[in-house]
């Protein structure tokens, strides 16, 4: 094809920043369409569907109803879906203080501090 492929990973909160700027060409992995998105970025025809997990310990007592209750200290990775949904939904009605969504920069390190105790509560889509 006449092109030479360089992968190059990027901060998920970064990808459409670097994709304006030109310091990336294209953007192929799991980005869900919304309209600010395509106001940024043109998009293939959509080829994945994605849903939330809520995830506490085995041991906890904790349920995906209660586990939302706004008591409890929820993490999820900045930039993402899951960061979208909980603002919207548990921190602008007042469900959840704000101080109490813990952004992280992947996924794994709010698992990581799930399973440290540090939070009580990992989303991930």
């Amino acid at each position: 094809m006449g092109f030479e492929v360089k992968h190059q990973p990027t901060a998920w909160d970064s990808i459409i920043p670097s994709l304006l700027a030109k310091k990336i060409d294209m953007v192929y992995s799991g980005m869900t369409i919304t309209p600010e998105r395509q106001g940024k970025a043109n998009f293939s025809i959509p080829y994945w569907e994605i849903g939330v997990a809520v995830c506490v310990l085995e041991n906890s007592d904790l349920n995906i109803i209660s586990a939302l209750t706004g008591k409890y200290i929820v993490g999820t990775q900045r930039g993402t879906d899951t960061q979208i949904w909980a603002e919207t939904n548990l921190v602008e009605p007042g469900i959840l203080k704000k101080d109490n969504l813990k952004l992280y920069e992947s996924y794994s390190l709010a698992l990581k501090d799930l399973a440290n105790g540090r939070i009580d509560v990992a989303m991930a889509d």
